[in-house]
């Protein structure tokens, strides 16, 4: 059995250095639209946002009160109330830059009253738990086809994720070091609370999100804290195998030990109240400078802490305790673009190719092109093969949806490896960054957006798009396929001699 390509702690590396690889999203620099439409209320007071091309947008809401002060690696309290009307048409700072950032993003039909009862699809940027901002979201083509969105921000980097033994001790038995995902759940919350005022659902919410948010909602799944927040769900380019820290471990890398060694090389020692104190003193900007020991393991990610997050996401499903509600995942094609940087690429391949079974399943041409054999090997073991594993164990407790997409822009079409990391986010809610869609573009767009607006209304994508989306399972196990041309259609059994070589030979 070989496990010479990807350790998993290395899959782990690989993962968070992709944040560093994506720049935070600009932030709008025009002036912010003037009010208009309704004034709603909500349980904080009075909003008002604007109307565009027939929806309505509420930017900046406080869905939690700052996590500052003493509140920082604390779970998300209520917001403050305010008096008056609250001018809901400017972003709030993002959490890559601000810890004053818990806000959300709402999209609506402009003509939706609290009667319409319309479904809701609360979104989870990516960003490897480091960056990214809910601002990145528009849900405009979504709301006018009659499903509400809401973009999130949360906690991220140390903010987000970190663990302390001084921490630990003044924690009385709940969840803790995973603050990112205390602060998903805390809007999840807002929205069953105040998601009527805007003509939503509360009991038809969707959760969904990209690579770190698709991993993200993965565990709220799991999680018994978000327990009846969401009764659909949505993965885009997940990591189903990402290993998570754990809280303390007697032989080896443990969350708590990554945070005595960054409060050490700050200054801060010792275990007790003090320390608590001493780091939440901290300033933003000391609390992201990496550690000097720090490797990219070590970088924010999910926490076993044993209430919250117990291990990976397969792990969690192996075992079923994952809420057993309609899931829709899936992977681009080149799901490992993002993540290749100083890999021997020749190297790997030499050391492959001596494994029985890896050129039939991987070069059955012998065409000896190391840069492309390797990177859909990467991207079969980060993405597709857990994808198919974790699918596999859910569609046994509840229904499954996979897909995968291949659709390149005719510009880089003959030169592309295939669609990169979380391409298809792109098209599922059709934004025009970081280039405009032209006519090809828009008709995938179109095609995607209205199986995920189906799936999000009815639980099943199925008879969207002149294509039947059956769900997974069986021998045949079918899913969507977006071609690299942008055609829609049904694939079965997508490359199981190659997943099945990942599966025997790469996987623990």
């Amino acid at each position: 059995m070989m496990r010479n390509l990807l350790k998993l702690s290395a899959l782990t590396a690989l993962f968070v250095m992709a944040a560093h690889a994506q720049p935070p999203p600009a932030q709008p620099t025009a002036p912010p639209p003037p009010l208009s439409g309704a004034v709603l209320e909500v349980q904080q007071g009075q909003i008002q946002g604007f109307v565009k091309d027939n929806v309505a947008v509420f930017r900046g809401l406080p869905y939690a009160a700052p996590p500052v002060g003493e509140l920082r690696w604390k779970e998300p309290q209520p917001a403050k109330s305010w008096t008056g009307v609250r001018a809901a048409n400017t972003l709030g700072a993002s959490c890559a830059d601000a810890e004053d950032c818990l806000f959300l993003n709402i999209f609506t039909p402009a003509d939706a009253t609290p009667a319409s009862r319309l479904p809701v699809f609360v979104w989870i940027h990516g960003g490897g738990f480091a960056a990214g901002s809910g601002a990145a979201t528009d849900g405009s083509k979504f709301a006018r086809a009659g499903v509400i969105v809401v973009s999130i921000n949360y906690r991220l980097g140390r903010a987000g994720w970190f663990a302390h033994p001084a921490l630990t001790a003044e924690n009385n038995g709940g969840p803790l070091a995973n603050y990112g995902n205390m602060d998903q759940i805390g809007a999840l919350k807002w929205v069953r609370d105040n998601i009527d005022a805007f003509g939503g659902d509360p009991a038809r919410v969707t959760l969904g999100g990209s690579s770190a948010g698709a991993i993200s909602t993965a565990h709220l799944m799991l999680a018994p804290q978000a327990r009846g927040l969401f009764s659909k769900a949505v993965s885009e380019s997940s990591f189903n195998r990402l290993e998570t820290a754990p809280i303390r471990s007697a032989a080896g890398a443990s969350a708590e030990r990554s945070g005595l060694s960054f409060a050490e090389s700050v200054g801060i020692l010792g275990t007790g109240p003090e320390a608590a104190k001493a780091l939440r003193a901290l300033t933003l900007a000391q609390l992201k400078a990496p550690a000097a020991s720090q490797s990219a393991a070590d970088r924010p990610r999910p926490i076993a802490d044993g209430v919250m997050i117990t291990g990976t996401i397969e792990e969690g499903f192996r075992a079923r305790r994952q809420v057993a509600i309609p899931y829709l995942l899936g992977d681009t094609d080149d799901d490992s673009s993002l993540f290749r940087r100083g890999i021997d690429m020749k190297g790997r391949l030499a050391d492959l190719s001596k494994s029985p079974g890896f050129l039939d399943a991987y070069d059955p041409g012998r065409t000896g092109d190391a840069d492309r054999i390797i990177a859909k090997v990467m991207t079969d073991e980060s993405n597709r093969e857990p994808n198919r594993t974790v699918a596999r164990l859910h569609a046994t407790k509840a229904p499954a949806f996979v897909y995968h997409f291949a659709y390149v822009p005719r510009a880089t079409r003959e030169t592309a490896y295939g669609a990169g990391h979380s391409a298809e986010t792109r098209y599922v809610f059709g934004g025009d960054a970081p280039r405009p869609l032209d006519a090809e573009d828009t008709a995938v767009s179109d095609t995607v957006n209205s199986l995920w607006v189906a799936f999000i209304k009815t639980g099943d994508p199925g008879s969207v798009a002149g294509t039947t989306w059956l769900q997974f399972g069986g021998r045949e196990e079918p899913r969507l396929l977006i071609t690299r041309t942008g055609k829609a259609e049904i694939s079965k059994q997508m490359h199981p001699a190659r997943l099945d070589w990942v599966e025997a030979n790469l996987v623990k």
